[in-house]
């Protein structure tokens, strides 16, 4: 068994998309019509009412509106390969990684929004030596 440490770094770069959503509003005759609109103080109160959302607006909605959010990462993690001299590759990789942008990133309308994330993963790798 070969056991090893891999360490990564880089530049990041975050798309941030507004998120669209079609809402059930009412005119004067009370007959309703469905309007797409972006989160906002002033249709909070109707963009967070479940019962006046109809749907999404779909995933292009809001492209032109894209930013972007410079940042960087970092990946750390611990490698074990059973059989490294075989043909077929068993490896399993178990590690962290952590995003840091330049900026608040707007995930959750009702959240404390952050600039950095954390993740742990696990990598299981199978394969063939050519």
């Amino acid at each position: 068994m070969a056991v090893g440490i891999s360490f990564e770094a880089g530049a990041t770069l975050g798309l941030l998309k507004p998120y669209y959503l079609e809402l059930t509003r009412f005119q004067d005759s009370a007959r309703p019509r469905l309007s797409s609109e972006r989160y906002s103080d002033e249709n909070k109160d109707v963009f967070l009412d479940i019962t006046r959302i109809f749907g999404s607006s779909g995933l292009l909605k809001g492209v032109g509106q894209m930013s972007f959010v410079p940042g960087i990462h970092a990946r750390l993690g611990t490698h074990f390969e059973w059989g490294a001299y075989e043909e077929f590759i068993k490896a399993l990789e178990v590690g962290v990684m952590v995003d840091v942008f330049t900026r608040s990133i707007p995930l959750m309308v009702n959240q404390q929004n952050r600039p950095f994330f954390v993740n742990l993963y696990i990598t299981l790798q199978l394969g063939k030596r050519t």
